[in-house]
């Protein structure tokens, strides 16, 4: 998958995740706890110290996070992608100047969850 499908792939299942009953095409929702199994070992018991600070600082104005949630890694992931222009420009010059950074950013700071999500959705979808 190139990039940018790999994150419309997070961002995604981070949607799918956070609906409350089947999505709107009818198709199946992920039981969030599913995507947990192993959180310690996918995202670490505090990702957010994993994070860029100025990022972290981002991030928490707008909505707080429980840094050992897979979901909400994912939700953060999400919510970077869809308000990237947002970001402040220093931290675009630091982090990513667009959104294939974005996801390379993510994806050095959290290397196993891209899978970890394929496989979760493959084994409950």
């Amino acid at each position: 998958w190139n990039p940018l499908k790999r994150l419309s792939f997070l961002c995604d299942l981070s949607d799918r995740l956070e609906s409350t009953d089947s999505t709107s095409d009818g198709t199946m929702k992920i039981d969030p706890y599913v995507i947990e199994k192993n959180a310690a070992v996918i995202v670490g018991t505090a990702w957010d110290t994993k994070l860029d600070a100025g990022l972290f600082n981002n991030v928490n104005k707008f909505r707080s996070y429980d840094s050992s949630s897979v979901r909400d890694c994912l939700r953060l992931i999400r919510n970077k992608h869809h308000h990237f222009d947002e970001l402040p420009n220093e931290l675009k010059g630091r982090i990513a100047a667009n959104q294939e950074e974005l996801l390379k950013y993510f994806e050095s700071v959290f290397p196993l969850l891209l899978m970890h999500c394929y496989h979760t959705c493959r084994g409950n979808l």
